[in-house]
């Protein structure tokens, strides 16, 4: 069974500049690097909308203590790939999402069981 962005309340916009473009004004603008996670809407905010598309959809485990760790025991427990919307800088998720050796080859989040 897989699942879209469309069918998720939870999902935002994945094409939403936020998420992937500069935003200009630079009030938001997107960092690269090991600066993004200090951003507004930067690595743990994505970490977060898979959170949100777990608990809408499968079984969470565990305590939610560093969501880096958690969404890998996520990963592991649930057998769940998933695809990352597909950007031009590359995120800890995606080192996470590699290690699983799940490919960053979508445009948009795929979850699948």
């Amino acid at each position: 069974m897989s699942f879209s962005p469309q069918d998720f309340w939870l999902f935002p916009d994945l094409s939403s500049p936020v998420l992937g473009e500069e935003i200009e004004g630079g009030e938001n603008e997107r960092r690269r690097g090991e600066d993004r996670e200090e951003t507004e809407f930067g690595m743990y905010s994505e970490v977060n909308q898979l959170m949100a598309a777990f608990e809408y959809n499968l079984k969470i485990i565990g305590e939610r203590d560093e969501e880096i760790g958690y969404l890998e025991m996520i990963i592991k427990e649930q057998d769940a790939i998933i695809l990352k919307q597909r950007t031009h800088y590359e995120t800890y998720l995606d080192q996470i999402l590699r290690s699983f050796g799940v490919k960053n080859d979508s445009d948009r989040f795929v979850i699948a069981k």
